[in-house]
């Protein structure tokens, strides 16, 4: 199909078909630069307007462009040493559609076929990274055969005829990971936590999991050799399923940071963060000798220490302490000159990390 101005599309879907088949027939990948939805489009117009368009469309208008042209961004970072490819080119070559005076389809409004580098030949357009991805049923099969331990160049040439597509040997390690990939069963963990003597407990919650404590014989001595003083951290993107790790530290005597606990989460809601920090406290006796908690700003996080450790004194860590004095040390919150702001920061800075009473 040849692209002609004022063509009509019913619907995205239909102009999703029309790209691909675009591609193809000139060599040629197209990526969508700019864009806005109906929903955005819809808060710039009257309700009953907006009630009378197609759905279907998805967009307002829509522009797809040659891949070898890029977005403009800001540049943050002037110099770097970072090596980076790129297919921006600047190429010149798009196709516009926007919506009908009746809302009822994308019209083609303008285009441009001439790009200004060379024309793909079937070959490198088939190693262009968008043709090499595989689809999850071909991932499948592979995932399969690999478990087979097969020449992985053999099962290279098996993937590529199955696809029909141009592909590399590494796609064949990754399909290896994909298979050594750990998974979320609980039954599988909870073996490996008995492997490793550790003491665990889970909350469940209408019979589904939401949170698991667990603690080893190590972290047990190390949390009884030093207790004055704990640490409690969350971090996020460890787990696959966007789990919050709770990490209960404590700081040896030549100030290296040791693990004592460790809780995972399914949401960070106050319930089931008492409930990992109680069942801390249940299992650990020397707890009562706790005397500071240092934590993050988390406010959640530090009204349930509160409720389990009245009597420890909870500070915040360095790193927030001067999150908050970059925030509140400014020009126009104190009334003082940007440089008297950047030297109470430095002051404070340096009596931060002050390691005499003579330097502090």
């Amino acid at each position: 199909m040849n692209p002609q101005i004022d063509m009509k599309f019913n619907s995205y879907e239909e102009i999703t078909n029309f790209m691909n088949e675009y591609k193809q027939t000139t060599l040629s990948v197209y990526w969508i630069r700019d864009n806005r939805t109906l929903q955005s489009a819809g808060k710039r117009m009257k309700k009953d307007r907006f009630d009378t368009l197609n759905q279907n469309l998805k967009y307002s208008y829509v522009k797809f462009s040659c891949i070898h042209r890029s977005q403009k961004f800001r540049v943050k970072i002037k110099t770097s040493n970072r090596k980076a490819f790129t297919f921006n080119q600047e190429c010149g070559a798009f196709i516009y559609f926007s919506l009908s005076k009746n809302g009822q389809h994308l019209v083609l409004k303008s285009m441009s076929e001439k790009h200004n580098h060379l024309a793909n030949t079937k070959k490198t357009f088939n190693h262009l990274p968008n043709q090499r991805k595989l689809n999850k049923k071909v991932i499948d099969e592979a995932a399969e055969l690999q478990a087979l331990r097969p020449n992985k160049k053999l099962l290279l040439k098996n993937v590529s005829d199955t696809s029909g597509q141009t592909l590399l040997l590494r796609y064949i390690t990754n399909i290896s990971k994909i298979i050594n990939t750990y998974s979320n069963d609980l039954a599988a963990c909870l073996p490996t936590l008995e492997k490793h003597n550790c003491e665990y407990e889970v909350l469940v919650e209408d019979k589904e999991f939401r949170g698991l404590f667990f603690q080893n014989d190590d972290m047990k001595r190390n949390f009884d050799a030093y207790p004055e003083i704990g640490l409690l951290d969350s971090t996020y993107k460890l787990l696959n399923f966007n789990g919050v790790v709770y990490l209960f530290i404590v700081e040896d005597s030549i100030g290296c940071s040791e693990i004592i606990a460790v809780g995972i989460l399914v949401f960070e809601i106050k319930e089931y963060i008492n409930w990992s920090i109680s069942t801390f406290k249940s299992k650990n006796d020397n707890s009562i000798l706790i005397k500071i908690f240092m934590t993050d700003k988390d406010e959640t996080m530090r009204s349930v220490l509160k409720c389990n450790f009245s009597t420890t004194k909870l500070i915040l860590c360095k790193f927030h302490v001067f999150q908050i004095f970059k925030h509140e040390i400014t020009s126009s919150k104190l009334g003082i000159t940007s440089i008297e702001e950047t030297r109470a920061k430095e002051y404070l800075q340096q009596i931060s990390y002050a390691k005499s009473d003579q330097q502090y």
